[in-house]
C-alpha cells in the first residue's frame, strides 16, 4: 500500500486511504506513511472490551500435567467417578484410545485455580499438532469463571515443545522431560509478564501425577502437589482416574507435597530436628521476638510468600550460628577464598554506586534532579541500580554525554529484568570483556552481578569492575557464594578489583560475610552506605563519602582510591585497540590431530614435536606431540587473522598443562591471537557456545555440530572492538563429518591431515600441516579427495550454463546479469561461490535459478493473514533513522523535529539503536507512545527493528521476532507485536523489519512471510512496514505482494522503504 523504493508498507488485503513519500533528513531514507480509513466493522462499538488491567488480574498460576492429570485412563470413565469419555476425541498417550477427561479438569473453576491464570506442563504431545484432543482441553483450560491463558483465544496461544524460552515461550508446553518440568515455568511466567501479569514464584501452583515430577520443583520457589494419589496404573507410576477437585483444593498451599507424605506437624520447622523452640526464640537480627530466628522465618513466609521450608533454609543461612539448626538442607559450605584476593597494582580512581529509584523519578518526573546530582559528583566508574535505560542517563548528565561507555546485559531470564548496568570513562578506559551472572531472584525477577574487564591506556593497568543489585529478603550464603564467584571465574590474577552495589544486605549478614575480610572474605569493604557499599581485592580507598541521593531513596555512595607505585604511568602504555586497524578474519583449528598429531608419532611425522612433561588425554593417551601447522601458524594466512578452537575434546581438562601450550602457540608473534588478551581471562568454555560466558576457545562439542559454537565465538571477538564477517572464518577440522556440517553456514571449513590417518582412516594421524592450510583464504566447504570445482562461475551445477550466466537479471549491461551478481555478491559480500551462486538463483528464479546448487525452495503457501480482520483507522509511518551517521554528526535535533512533523499511531522504526530516547525527545511521543525492542538477539550484530504505538489508544497483546536473514552486520529480523484499539475493540498486527543488505532471495521472502503467518490471529488487521532493503519485483518481495501472487497488498512504496 506504500511504496518508498526498500522503505514499503503492506496490510493483509486493505487499501490505503492515502500515502506519502517525505524527505527523511538527516536520514538518507524518506519517511514513508500511509493512512487507513475505518470499514464498517471497525467503527466503535458500544462496548469496547476493557482493556487488561495488571492490577486486577489474578496474581496466581495454576499448571497441570495433561496424561492422568487432566485425563484419565482411556476407557476408565465407568470406573472414574466423574470423569467423561470424549466420544471421537482420541487420546494417543501410553496404550492409546478416546479421550477420558478427569473430574478436575471438568470442574476447574470450583478449586482456588478458579480465580488463577493458568497452563500445562506435559510430558506427552497432547497427541500432536492441531489435534482434537488439544483443542477440548483448550477449552477447559479457558471455560469461565476461569481467567485462563490471560483472555487469549486458542488461536494466538501456540503449543510449545520443551524448552520454553526465547520469544516463543508458551503458557501451553508438551515434550518436556520427566523431573525437568519446572524448567518451563520460567518461560510460562515471562509469557504472562508480557501480557501485563505479573507472578511472582511462590504463586505458581503445579500438579502433576508423577512423584519425580513433583520433587522437581523442591528448591525452587514453587509450589507442586501429586495427585491422583488414590486411583494408579502402570505399577503404581501413574496416575488412574487423574486429578480431582478435592486434591486441589479451594485454597493455595506451600511447598512441595507427594502421595503418602502427609505436611509436618507441630510449629515452625518442627520437621527439622534440630529446630528447638529454643533456637526459634533466639534473637537474630534484634532482640524483640519478631527479630528473632522464629520471627524472621513467619516474616519471610508471609512477606515473600515462600514456602516454610524454604523459609527455614533461607533464614539458616542468613545467620548460620544463631538459626542454622533450623536449615533442614544444612549450612552449605563458602566458597574458597578468590583468586582476586591477590589483586593487581591500585589504580587512581574516582569510584561510584547509585540506585537511582526510577520507577518512582519517572512517576514524579523528577529526572533533571536525578541528573543534577550524578553530575555534582568527580567518578571515573559509576554502577547503577534500577536504571532502566542507561544511555539515556549518560546523554542527560553533561560530565559523561559523549565521554562514557557503558555495559547493560540483555536476554537476562524470568519476568524481570534487574541488569544493574556500569559506565566508565570512555576516554581513559578500553572494554576488553564484559558478562554477567544471576545470583539470585525476588518478586521482582532475576537479579544479577555485571562486570566488565577495563585496560586504563594512561597506565596499562587493568580493573575488573563488578556491580549488583541484590535480591530482596535473601541474605544467605548462597547468596554471598554466587556474588564471588561472578568475581572468582572471570577476574585475572593481575586485576584491580572494584565491587559496587545495592546488596540490598548490610554488613554483619551471612551474604556480605562471604565477601567481606573482616568475616574472613577475600574481599576488603572500603565504603558503606547501609546496604549500598563498594569493595576492593585488598586495596584501601584514599576516601570515601556518602552524599544524598535525592531524588532517588538512596545514597549516593564514593569511594577514591590513590595509585601503588606499580600503576604509575609507564613510559610507553600499551596501544588501545583499534577495529579498523584489526584482521577481519578468524581461523578456527579443532585440537586432536589439527593442532596436535597422534602421540607417539614424532618420530615418523615431519615437523612435528613432542611436548615432553605434558600429557595429552585425547585417544589412547600419551604425551602432547604438536603438529607442524601448530609450530608454525604465523607462516599460513591465519597469520594475519584472530584465532579460536573449537575441539570434540577437552584439550586435557581445565587447568592442564596441553591447554597452557596450545594457548602459547595460538598467541605466538606474528599471530594477533585472540583479540590481545592474556590466557588468564580468556577462558575454555565447554559447548554451547552462547550467553555473557561465550569464548573463542571450546571444548566438548559434539561431532558435526561444531558450527554451532561459531556465533558465539563471533560475539566474543565483536564485544572487543573486532567485527568479523560470516565468509571470513575459516574452520580446519580432521573430521569429514564436522567439516561438512558447515556446509550451508556461510563460514569456509577445510578437511586436513589427508595424507596421515589414524583410527581406521576415520580421523587424522600426524595433524595438520602449513601447506593444507595454505598461503592464502579459499571459500567454500573442502574435505579430502575431492578436488575443488573446475570451469568459470558455478561450473558444478550441471544447468547453470553459460547461456544463463549472461542473461540480463536485473538491467541491461553485463554486470547486472546473472554471472555479474553472482560475482557481486562473492566480491562486495564475502560470500563462497556456491552460496552466491543459491543466492542469485533464489533472487532471481525464472532467470538464474538454474544456476542454483540447492534448487529453488518452494514458496510459502498463503498466509491465514489473507483474509485480516477490519480495516482500523490508522496513521501509520516506517522510517530508517541513519542512526551512526545522524549520531556521527550530532543531527539528532533534525531527526526528532522530522518525526515530530508527522502524525502517526503507529511507527516502525529501522536503525534505531534507543527507542526510548527517540520517543523521550518527540513531544507528539514522549509520555504516550509505548514500544517493544527485542533484545538478545543473537551474533554480532543487534538490529532490533523496534516499533512503538500510541499507548492511550493500544494495549499489547503480544509481541516477538523472527530472525529472518543477516548480513556483514549482524542478525536481521522482523519484530511484531499484537495491539488491541481501544476505541474500536479490533486487534491489529503491526510487524516491522530491517531486511539484510544484497540478499534478495524467496527464502528471505519466506522468512518475513513466517514471522507473520505463525503469529497472527485470524480477526487482526495487518500493518507490515520496514526498511526491506529489496525492490517491488525482487524474489523476496515477490513472496509478499499481491501483485506478483502473495497474500499481502504493498499500499506504500518509497523504494525498498
Amino acid at each position: 500500500v506504500a511504496n518508498g523504493g526498500v522503505d514499503m508498507i503492506f496490510t493483509n488485503g486493505a487499501d490505503a486511504a492515502s500515502w506519502r513519500s517525505v524527505n527523511g533528513y538527516p536520514s538518507d531514507h524518506p519517511l514513508v506513511a500511509a493512512t487507513f480509513e475505518a470499514s464498517a466493522s471497525a467503527s466503535p462499538s458500544p462496548s469496547p472490551p476493557p482493556s487488561p488491567s495488571p492490577s486486577s488480574s489474578p496474581s496466581c498460576l495454576c499448571i497441570f500435567d495433561v496424561d492422568r492429570t487432566l485425563t484419565a485412563r482411556q476407557g476408565y470413565a465407568p470406573q472414574c467417578p466423574g470423569t467423561q469419555q470424549q466420544d471421537g476425541v482420541p487420546d494417543s498417550a501410553y496404550e492409546g484410545g478416546t479421550l477420558v477427561l478427569s473430574q478436575l479438569a471438568l470442574n476447574l473453576g470450583a478449586t482456588f485455580c478458579g480465580a488463577c491464570h493458568v497452563g500445562v506442563i506435559s510430558a506427552g504431545t497432547a497427541s500432536g499438532a492441531g489435534s482434537a484432543e488439544r483443542g477440548v482441553l483448550f477449552q477447559r483450560l479457558t471455560a469461565p469463571p476461569l481467567p485462563g491463558v490471560a483472555g487469549a483465544s486458542e488461536g494466538n496461544v501456540p503449543w510449545k515443545s520443551f524448552p520454553n524460552d526465547g520469544a516463543s515461550a508458551s503458557p501451553l508446553v508438551v515434550a518436556a522431560p520427566e523431573g525437568r518440568k519446572q524448567e518451563a515455568v520460567p518461560g510460562m511466567l515471562s509469557w504472562y509478564f508480557a501480557r501485563g501479569v505479573a507472578i511472582a514464584d511462590a504463586e505458581v501452583y503445579f500438579f502433576d501425577d508423577k512423584e519425580e515430577n513433583v520433587r522437581g520443583f523442591a528448591g525452587t520457589g514453587y509450589n507442586a502437589r501429586e495427585i491422583s494419589c488414590a486411583s494408579r496404573d502402570g505399577g503404581g507410576s501413574r496416575g488412574g482416574c487423574g486429578a480431582t477437585t478435592d486434591e486441589v483444593g479451594a485454597g493455595p498451599f506451600s511447598g512441595v507435597e507427594v502421595c503418602g507424605e502427609a505436611p509436618p506437624p507441630g510449629g515452625l520447622c518442627s520437621f527439622v530436628g534440630s529446630c528447638t523452640e529454643a533456637v526459634l526464640a533466639t534473637p537474630a537480627v534484634g532482640p524483640d521476638s519478631s527479630a528473632s530466628c522464629g520471627g524472621r522465618i513467619q516474616w519471610v513466609m508471609d512477606n515473600m510468600g515462600k514456602s516454610e521450608a524454604d523459609a527455614c533454609q533461607q533464614v539458616g543461612e542468613e545467620f548460620p550460628p544463631l538459626c542454622g539448626p533450623c536449615a533442614p538442607e544444612g549450612i552449605p559450605p563458602s566458597l574458597p577464598p578468590s583468586p582476586a584476593g591477590t589483586g593487581g597494582a591500585v589504580v587512581a580512581l574516582e569510584v561510584v554506586t547509585y540506585n537511582l529509584y526510577w520507577w518512582n523519578v519517572g512517576q514524579n518526573n523528577r529526572w533533571g534532579a536525578l541528573y543534577a546530582t550524578i553530575e555534582g559528583q568527580a567518578f571515573d566508574l559509576i554502577g547503577f541500580q534500577e536504571c532502566e535505560d542507561v544511555s539515556t542517563v549518560i546523554s542527560n548528565v553533561p560530565r559523561m554525554s559523549g565521554r562514557f561507555d557503558s555495559f547493560a546485559p540483555t536476554g537476562i531470564p524470568g519476568p524481570g529484568d534487574n541488569p544493574a548496568p556500569v559506565a566508565w570513562d570512555g576516554q581513559r578506559f578500553d572494554r576488553l570483556g564484559a558478562g554477567w551472572l544471576q545470583v539470585g531472584s525476588d518478586q521482582y525477577g532475576q537479579r544479577v552481578t555485571v562486570w566488565v574487564r577495563l585496560l586504563d591506556r594512561t597506565t596499562g593497568a587493568t580493573v575488573f569492575f563488578a556491580n549488583t543489585h541484590g535480591p530482596l529478603g535473601d541474605c544467605s550464603t548462597a547468596l554471598g557464594d554466587n556474588w564471588m564467584r561472578a568475581v572468582a571465574d572471570n577476574i585475572a590474577p593481575d586485576d584491580f578489583l572494584v565491587y559496587t552495589g545495592d546488596f540490598n544486605c548490610g554488613a554483619g549478614s551471612a551474604a556480605i560475610n562471604v565477601l567481606d575480610g573482616a568475616a574472613g572474605g577475600p574481599l576488603k569493604l572500603v565504603a558503606n552506605g547501609g546496604v549500598d557499599m563498594i569493595f576492593t581485592n585488598g586495596a584501601d580507598a584514599a576516601s570515601w563519602r556518602s552524599v544524598n541521593g535525592y531524588p532517588s531513596d538512596h545514597p549516593l555512595v564514593a569511594a577514591t582510591f590513590e595509585a601503588s607505585a606499580s600503576a604509575s604511568p609507564s613510559p610507553s602504555p600499551p596501544p588501545s585497540p583499534s577495529p579498523s586497524s584489526s584482521p577481519s578474519c578468524l581461523c578456527i583449528f579443532d585440537v586432536d590431530r589439527t593442532l596436535t598429531a597422534r602421540q607417539g608419532y614424532a618420530p615418523q611425522c615431519p615437523g612435528t614435536q613432542q611436548q615432553d612433561g605434558v600429557p595429552d588425554s585425547a585417544y589412547e593417551g600419551g604425551t602432547l606431540v604438536l603438529s607442524q601447522l601448530a609450530l608454525n601458524l604465523g607462516a599460513t594466512f591465519c597469520g594475519a587473522c584472530h584465532v579460536g578452537v573449537i575441539s570434540a575434546g577437552t584439550a586435557s581438562g581445565a587447568g592442564s598443562a596441553e591447554r597452557g601450550v596450545l594457548f602459547q602457540r595460538l598467541t605466538a608473534p606474528p599471530l594477533p591471537g585472540v583479540a590481545g588478551a592474556s590466557e588468564g581471562n580468556v577462558p575454555w568454555k565447554s559447548f554451547p557456545n552462547d550467553g555473557a560466558s561465550a569464548s573463542p576457545l571450546v571444548v566438548a562439542a559434539p561431532e558435526g555440530r561444531k558450527q554451532e559454537a561459531v556465533p558465539g565465538m563471533l560475539s566474543w571477538y565483536f564485544a572487543r572492538g573486532v567485527a568479523i564477517a560470516d565468509a571470513e572464518v575459516y574452520f580446519f577440522d580432521d573430521k569429514e563429518e564436522n567439516v561438512r556440517g558447515f556446509a550451508g553456514t556461510g563460514y569456509n571449513a577445510r578437511e586436513i591431515s589427508c595424507a596421515s590417518r589414524d583410527g581406521g582412516g576415520s580421523r587424522g594421524g600426524c595433524g595438520a600441516t602449513t601447506d593444507e592450510v595454505g598461503a592464502g583464504p579459499f571459500s567454500g566447504v573442502e574435505v579430502c579427495g575431492e578436488a575443488p570445482p573446475p570451469g568459470g562461475l558455478c561450473s558444478f551445477v550441471g544447468s547453470c550454463t553459460e547461456a544463463v550466466l549472461a542473461t540480463p537479471a536485473v538491467g541491461p549491461d553485463s554486470s547486472a546479469s546473472c554471472g555479474g551478481r553472482i560475482q557481486w555478491v562473492m566480491d562486495n559480500m564475502g560470500k563462497s561461490e556456491a552460496d552466491a551462486c543459491q543466492q542469485v538463483g533464489e533472487e532471481f528464479p525464472p532467470l538464474c535459478g538454474p544456476c542454483a546448487p540447492e534448487g529453488i525452495p518452494p514458496s510459502l503457501p498463503p498466509s491465514p493473514a489473507g483474509t485480516g480482520g477490519a480495516v482500523v483507522a490508522l496513521e501509520v509511518v516506517t522510517y530508517n533513522l541513519y542512526w551512526w551517521n545522524v549520531g556521527q554528526n550530532n543531527r539528532w535535533g533534525a531527526l526528532y523535529a522530522t518525526i515530530e512533523g508527522q502524525a502517526f499511531d503507529l511507527i516502525g522504526f529501522q536503525e534505531c539503536e534507543d527507542v526510548s530516547t527517540v520517543i523521550s525527545n518527540v513531544p507528539r511521543m514522549s509520555g504516550r507512545f509505548d514500544s517493544f525492542a527485542p533484545t538478545g538477539i543473537p551474533g554480532p550484530g543487534d538490529n532490533p527493528a523496534p516499533v512503538a504505538w500510541d499507548g492511550q489508544r493500544f494495549d499489547r497483546l503480544g509481541a516477538g521476532w523472527l530472525q529472518v536473514g543477516s548480513d556483514q552486520y549482524g542478525q536481521r529480523v522482523t519484530v511484531w507485536v499484537r495491539l488491541l484499539d481501544r476505541t474500536t475493540g479490533a486487534t491489529v498486527f503491526f510487524a516491522n523489519t530491517h531486511g539484510p543488505l544484497g540478499d534478495c532471495s524467496t527464502a528471505l521472502g519466506d522468512n518475513w512471510m513466517r514471522a507473520v503467518a505463525d503469529n497472527i490471529a485470524p480477526d487482526d488487521f495487518l500493518v507490515y512496514t520496514g526498511d526491506f532493503n529489496c525492490g517491488a519485483g525482487s524474489a523476496a518481495i515477490n513472496v509478499l505482494d499481491g501483485a506478483a501472487g502473495g497474500p499481502l497488498k504493498l499500499v506504500a512504496n518509497g523504494g525498498v522503504d
